[in-house]
């Protein structure tokens, strides 16, 4: 469970901090079961979760809302994409 393992925490931290630091809102928080009541959440999870849209995976057209979700791919990624030899093929393609 993502919400219980100490480490997945942290990295949601950070990742929410950075949105907020660069006011580039891109986390795009996805719910799979069910969450402990807001009371019981964190607050930085809590605000993370009343501040963005959340999908709920298994929801109808979840995918089509992720794609929707996603942001748009920019010129300069695409020419770093271009530029850059690592052979990471997912990510050079993304």
């Amino acid at each position: 469970n993502y919400i219980e393992n100490e480490f997945c925490m942290e990295v949601f931290r950070v990742a929410f901090a950075s949105c907020l630091e660069e006011k580039l809102y891109r986390l795009i928080p996805i719910i799979i079961g069910t969450l402990p009541p807001v009371s019981e959440l964190e607050p930085f999870l809590k605000a993370a979760i009343e501040s963005t849209k959340c999908l709920r995976f298994g929801q109808r057209l979840f995918w089509e809302m992720v794609k929707f979700a996603m942001p748009e791919k920019t010129l300069e990624v695409e020419e770093y994409g271009k530029e850059c030899d690592i052979d990471m093929p997912l990510l050079n393609a993304w």
